[in-house]
């Protein structure tokens, strides 16, 4: 492998990593506003459950693809929890 496949494999594998991380991060606002929140404990079960999926599929996304998802997954968050509040 060349030098520069190298560098692509290695920068694909760094966005891998940030975006499980970001994946992480979400699950564990979930589950705290979970524990605070009983009466949301289903809806936000369900958001686990398909995060959970998106996440498994995280291998088969290019490193720019990964950097989108990382970036949007916070707001996706935060649109669904502002959901539940209304």
């Amino acid at each position: 492998m060349s030098i520069e496949g190298i560098s692509v494999a290695s920068n694909h594998f760094m966005m891998f990593e940030e975006a499980q991380r970001e994946y992480y991060r979400q699950m564990g606002r979930l589950n705290t506003f979970g524990l605070e929140n009983e009466a949301h404990s289903d809806s936000i079960r369900k958001k686990m459950f398909e995060l959970k999926d998106e996440e498994r599929l995280l291998r088969e996304y290019s490193a720019s693809e990964l950097y989108a998802i990382q970036k949007q997954l916070e707001q996706k968050i935060d649109d669904f929890l502002g959901g539940l509040d209304e």
